[in-house]
Order: C-alpha cells, then sequence, then structure tokens
C-alpha cells in the first residue's frame, strides 16, 4: 500500500505517453486519462512526441489543452524519449502507458495502492488485456538466460488464467507501470542504448539487483492493440534490436561469476538463430563447393550480425553502465534466478536449435544457477516424429507429456507452459518478427 494515510494526500502521478504517429490512437488512450478516478489535482499526463507527422501535435493542441507536450522533432527511440519524460515530470510517481493502449478508471490507483517505497516496492506493474478484454497479453513475464523476454500466458482466455496479483516479478511491462521518479533517476531509467524493446526488462532486473522489489497490481487493468504502434518498425529491424538488447542486457547484469558462463553460448545461439531463422546453406562455405562469390541472404539473418557488430561499437558504453550496476549491486544473481521463472526456454523452438541450446548449458554448467527452475511443463497435441524429438531434446529442462487432442490432451493444454500442436510451439514465443 502506498505510503500515503487517509489524512495525507495520496502521491503525485506523472502519467508518460511516447508517441509517433499514433493520431489514430491518442483520442482512446488519453480519453481513459481523463476518466481516471484519482485525484485530478494529484494527476497529470506527458505526452512525449517523436517527430510526428500524422497531425499528433495539431489534435493534441486542439482536443488536449490540459496535456503537457513535449515535441521532440525526430525519433530518439522509445527509451530515451521515457527518460525524456521523466526528467521533465513533477509527480512522486512516473506511470507509462503505451499509447495504443485504454486504462480502466481505477488504473493509476491500483497502480498506487500496490506502490509501498517504505518496503522496497518501488515499482508496481500493471496487467495488460487484448484490446476487447478477452485475452492475456501482460501479466508477468519471463526471461531465458541469453536475455530473451516472454510474456505468460501470452495470448490465452483471459477465464484460462490464474493471475497472481502481488506477485513478485523480475520487471514489469513498460507498457503499464508506475515507478517512483526519484528511484527512476537515481538508478539510471531505461538505458538509452536500447532505443526500444527489451528495456523494461533491463531496468526491472537492474531494480532487483540494487535491493528493489517489483510487483504485480493485477486490478491496474489497461487493454492494448498489439503493436498498434510497433508494427511499423520493418521485420529485420525489430529483430535487430532483439538480438543486440538480449546481450547488451546480460553483459551488463550478469555478476563477474556468471557472465562468462552465459555469454560464450548467448554468442553461439545467436549464430544458430541467424541460421535457424533463414535456413542459411552451409555447402558453399565447404572447401572444394559452390565457388560462387555472392549469395542473397535475407535481412532478417542479417540482423544477428548486426547486433553481435553494434555490441562490439557500443563496448565502452556498456562496460561502464555493467561497472555501475555491479559497484550498487546487493543480489546474486542464485538469488534471482527464481524471478527468470523459464531460464532455459529455447527461442525458437526448431529441434536442432533446441538441442544445440541444451548441450551449450551443460556444456558451460547453467543448470546449477537456475536448477530450481526447471519446470517447464511441455504438452504435445501431436505424434509426430518433429513433435518426438522436441520433447526428447526438452527432457533435461522440462516436464513433457504427448497426448492426443481426444484423450484430454487440449484440457491439458490448457495449463501448459509450452503447448506443441501440429509441430508448433504456441504460448510463449517472442512476438511475430
Amino acid at each position: 500500500m502506498a505510503s500515503a494515510t487517509a489524512a495525507e494526500a495520496p502521491p503525485s502521478v506523472s502519467v508518460i505517453l511516447v508517441n509517433l504517429d499514433g493520431a489514430e490512437h491518442l483520442p482512446d488512450c488519453l480519453d481513459s486519462l481523463r476518466a481516471q478516478d484519482y485525484p485530478r489535482e494529484r494527476l497529470d499526463v506527458i505526452v512525449v512526441d517523436n517527430g510526428s507527422t500524422d497531425g499528433s501535435l495539431e489534435m493534441l493542441a486542439d482536443r488536449y489543452p490540459w496535456v503537457r507536450v513535449l515535441a521532440q522533432g525526430t525519433n530518439t527511440g522509445f527509451a530515451p524519449a521515457v527518460n525524456t519524460g521523466v526528467r521533465a515530470a513533477t509527480g512522486e510517481c512516473v506511470a507509462l502507458l503505451n499509447n495504443d493502449m485504454r486504462a480502466d478508471p481505477g488504473w493509476v490507483s491500483a497502480l498506487v495502492d500496490g506502490y509501498d517505497p517504505a518496503s522496497g516496492v518501488v515499482c508496481v506493474a500493471g496487467q495488460i488485456l487484448s484490446w476487447d478484454g478477452t485475452e492475456v497479453d501482460f501479466v508477468e513475464g519471463t526471461v531465458n538466460f541469453y536475455g530473451m523476454g516472454n510474456q505468460v500466458a501470452f495470448g490465452r482466455r483471459r477465464e484460462d488464467v490464474e493471475v497472481r496479483d502481488g506477485a513478485q516479478l523480475l520487471f514489469a511491462c513498460g507498457g503499464s507501470v508506475l515507478v517512483g521518479r526519484d528511484v527512476w533517476l537515481d538508478v539510471g531509467g531505461f538505458d538509452e542504448g536500447f532505443f526500444a524493446y527489451f528495456e523494461d526488462i533491463d531496468l526491472g532486473w537492474r531494480l532487483n539487483l540494487l535491493g528493489y522489489t517489483v510487483r504485480l497490481a493485477a486490478g491496474a487493468r489497461s487493454y492494448h492493440r498489439l503493436h498498434g504502434t510497433s508494427s511499423r518498425f520493418p521485420d529485420h529491424q525489430r529483430l535487430f534490436l532483439y538480438e543486440r538488447n538480449s546481450l547488451r542486457m546480460i553483459m551488463k547484469n550478469y555478476g563477474d561469476g556468471l557472465l562468462p558462463r552465459a555469454l560464450a553460448p548467448a554468442v553461439l545461439l545467436t549464430a544458430k538463430r541467424a541460421g535457424a531463422r533463414a535456413a542459411l546453406d552451409g555447402a558453399p562455405y565447404r572447401i572444394g563447393g559452390d565457388r560462387e562469390p555472392t549469395e542473397e541472404v535475407p535481412r532478417t539473418a542479417l540482423a544477428h550480425l548486426h547486433a553481435l557488430l553494434s555490441v562490439c561499437d557500443d563496448l565502452d558504453d556498456i562496460l561502464a553502465r555493467r561497472a555501475e550496476v555491479q559497484r550498487r549491486r546487493c543480489r546474486t544473481d542464485a538469488e534471482l534466478s527464481e524471478l527468470f521463472v523459464r531460464p532455459f526456454q529455447p527461442v525458437p523452438d526448431e529441434v536442432s536449435y533446441v538441442d544445440v541450446q541444451r548441450r551449450l548449458v551443460a556444456l558451460f554448467d547453467l543448470e546449477d544457477v537456475f536448477a530450481e527452475r526447471r519446470a517447464t511443463r511441455v504438452v504435445a497435441l501431436s505424434d509426430s516424429a518433429r513433435t518426438a524429438a522436441i520433447v526428447r531434446a526438452l527432457d533435461d529442462v522440462a516436464t513433457v507429456e504427448v497426448r492426443s487432442e481426444t484423450a484430454g490432451g487440449v484440457d491439458a493444454a490448457q495449463t501448459a507452459d509450452v503447448v506443441v500442436v501440429d509441430d508448433a510451439a504456441r504460448g510463449r514465443a517472442l512476438p511475430p518478427v
């Protein structure tokens, strides 16, 4: 519960939205914020505009004069734009809401109710549902050991998901979250080197390392048009950000003992993902093979190489940020391992990739760090050879079941961590790229 007593005013809250050509989404979002049941004198809204050319600024000036607009003139990225908004904010707390979302009237109140800095709870995650409220978008997240984040129960029917109100999390989704402003500024906020994607995981991880707590406020509900704005990213650019930011994150946050063991397989798996996603053929590179000097390679495959190059180019900045995190950390990697939830979840789930990941985990002895988190439950609704291979490959890091749809398989799948249907795993994959 927030520190204010009944006789005191509740903490002031600045809600920050980042906007880039989101004029079609802003009215629903801003109207929902105007309808909040939180004391209006304790609430203000800031829109940080990243160079919109769709009339967003004109609409804000005409229809929403009560909104404070910070027009940047160029797309600085989501992470830097949020930091700009936080620095300009006057609230004791800052709350983030994506511009393609709308909030329940009690959204701010529920977030504040979960905020308790006296006990270390300085970051409160909201529950995010699909736009029509029937499916789960975010209730809590997972991270695997190489930094790929996922959403628990993403896309599942709301009534089929048990929501753990008050649960301690590694991170909150940056689309619906409240953080104490002083703490945000003290820990450095979003890492601006991320530009977009996974910056919220990184911040939550850092907060936990520094001794703070992140909790879920299930009553703080909002509704999301999935990728209503981020879908403007071309696939190869979005994939580049996933790949680069995951490496940047683990390089900063793992301790000295774990980093060497995690980074080597993370880099090797980056290369393996490139090959798996692009179906690259290694035959021309064998001695005596095809001597043709050129080959068409999709940009989605090259995204992995460019991610590695970007990490190398940014090494000074990454190492400086790492030094600061390691200097201030007061929790060990082992203490946080439980919050990763599914550290060995493969992304993607292609058979040969899963097998390589399993062998690298064993080679670098990563299982002991995450030993208590090896209970991923896989339900397979297929008897194909590919499904059997996936099951065998996952045997060391998961409990598995193979069922038919007519033998209780559908019911079993409702409580599974990963469901394999017709050779395709679903339920815990990254957003489509």
